[in-house]
């Protein structure tokens, strides 16, 4: 075999121990290690935020962690002896956030719920399992609680984004828009900031409900420091951040010191037992926010 031999040409190879060098294009591009880009969000955040709603003041507390390519957020608050928590469950991938579970509850009790599944391009959501409705999945989906880390992860500010949201009783899509960079004061201190606006659209009807503005801190991650729009009803929900930690390290509110607990002994207001309908024997029967973003 004349190719096995060699030529006059061919380098001799040496006898012996010594190996043969590899070949060139091999030295000269060698295999690189498979590369895992770092994860938009650290493993663990643990933001507190102070909302307002109808005049009152809330102490908003909310918990991000991930597992591997899975997420879990909390949002938890109380008042005058409720306590709300929403929790939002799905993966994270390089297209971002993808929400498959949400759930709402008041005093432990399921408010109402949302199970996102993209193979079938459906949302399934309603106050009560047996009671469920089922919406198409038209742009990015997302919950009232993973909303807020998608646009920090998502927003180029280039263009407007459409992008879905369910709150378990209901699905609507949201347009936000980059308008300006500004400095705000908020609890935790001055915060530079891309301040996004934009509009609610009813996926039935087709009404517009404006008044929705974010601000994100791309010092920090891009993280939402500060949020005002209104629910369906025309209440204005706004919170704005009291303190920051990424992985146990607090990098926003460093030095506040953290509120009273309030020990839920509060009266109701007489204005807001007739506006939400409130039992007075506090039965969860609230349904402040439950539409918020």
């Amino acid at each position: 075999d004349i190719d096995s031999q060699g030529s006059n040409n061919s380098p001799a190879i040496p006898l012996g121990d010594t190996l043969p060098p590899p070949p060139q294009e091999l030295v000269q591009k060698p295999t690189k290690p498979a590369f895992e880009p770092p994860p938009p969000f650290p493993i663990e955040i643990l933001a507190n935020y102070k909302a307002t709603f109808m005049g009152f003041n809330v102490a908003i507390k909310q918990v991000w962690r991930m597992e591997g390519e899975n997420y879990l957020i909390e949002n938890e608050a109380s008042k005058f002896g409720f306590k709300a928590s929403m929790v939002s469950e799905g993966r994270v991938s390089e297209h971002g956030i993808s929400p498959e579970r949400f759930r709402m509850y008041i005093n432990k009790k399921l408010r109402s719920f949302a199970d996102i599944d993209k193979s079938t391009s459906s949302i399934r959501y309603g106050k009560t399992q047996t009671e469920a409705r089922f919406a198409a999945i038209q742009y990015d989906i997302q919950d009232a609680a993973s909303l807020p880390f998608q646009v920090a992860v998502s927003m180029d500010g280039r263009e407007t984004r459409q992008m879905q949201v369910t709150t378990g009783s209901s699905v609507y899509n949201i347009e936000l828009r980059l308008v300006a960079e500004e400095v705000i004061r908020l609890p935790a201190g001055e915060v530079r900031t891309l301040h996004l606006q934009g509009q609610r659209v009813n996926l039935g009807t087709g009404q517009r409900q404006q008044g929705y503005d974010v601000w994100l801190a791309p010092d920090y991650r891009n993280f939402p420091v500060k949020f005002s729009g209104p629910t369906s009803k025309g209440d204005v929900l706004e919170y704005r951040i009291r303190s920051l930690s990424f992985e146990g390290q607090t990098v926003l509110g460093k030095d506040i010191k953290p509120e009273p607990e309030n020990p839920d002994n509060d009266i109701i207001p007489k204005e807001l037992l007739e506006e939400q309908n409130i039992k007075p024997a506090y039965e969860p029967v609230l349904d402040i926010g439950e539409d918020a973003p």
